[in-house]
């Protein structure tokens, strides 16, 4: 999710570079070499002799089921060093996605959100993944934490409905810019998004209809 960002926005012009562990063997290599021929800087990468993350994709319709295999990988036992990033040169610092949902790594992209805290935005996205979720009260705990720390939220319907249950986005939406969000967004498919801004108010757009061959990364693609 995040190096779909990274590359996303480094694509469209933007200086990028992406925060996180990444293996020497040959998938870890496939993924930097992807990275740098897409200019996303690998500064503030750490590799290791660990494993590469793998994940599965199979259609069911139009949804995509995933499975991971992420014990004990470079992602996973990935961790901050605290003042390695310098946080007032970056314009914004995204975290998301499977590296939030078990230890160690998620309280390591959790420290390093508070420590970047009023020193760059903040920008989340839980990409929830219920089949990887194996504690479900501790991770909705923790995706609170993320979402009280940053500036902008964005989540799928289909993530709002993992966390809170239920589609009443407006009163959410309410509460995570009370507690302290600029900018909360929820996208919804070929039924828009709806965003609510601290000072502008409550915001629809339509979704143009198109012809779906690929979901995969669209709303990794719409946070870039």
């Amino acid at each position: 999710s995040c190096l779909n960002i990274a590359v996303a926005m480094s694509r469209l012009g933007a200086l990028t570079g992406f925060v996180g562990g990444i293996a020497n063997d040959m998938f870890g290599a496939m993924i930097a070499d992807h990275l740098a021929a897409s200019g996303v800087s690998l500064r503030y990468v750490r590799r290791s002799d660990d494993e590469t993350t793998l994940a599965f994709v199979r259609f069911v319709g139009n949804e995509p089921h995933y499975a991971f295999y992420d014990e004990t990988t470079a992602a996973r036992l990935w961790t901050y060093r605290p003042d390695s990033i310098p946080f007032p040169a970056i314009e914004a610092l995204h975290v998301g996605s499977t590296t939030l949902i078990n230890e160690p790594v998620a309280s390591e992209y959790l420290a390093l959100f508070k420590a970047a805290k009023g020193r760059t935005t903040l920008s989340f996205d839980p990409n929830c993944r219920p089949t990887l979720t194996r504690d479900k009260a501790a991770y909705t705990a923790r995706m609170a934490e993320f979402a009280k720390t940053a500036d902008i939220v964005r989540m799928s319907d289909m993530d709002f409905d993992f966390l809170f249950g239920g589609n009443a986005f407006d009163a959410r939406a309410e509460e995570m810019l009370a507690g302290g969000a600029a900018l909360v967004i929820v996208t919804r498919g070929a039924d828009g998004v709806i965003a609510w801004h601290r000072t502008a108010g409550r915001v629809e757009v339509a979704a143009p209809a198109v012809k779906v061959v690929d979901t995969i990364g669209a709303g990794d693609t719409f946070q870039g």
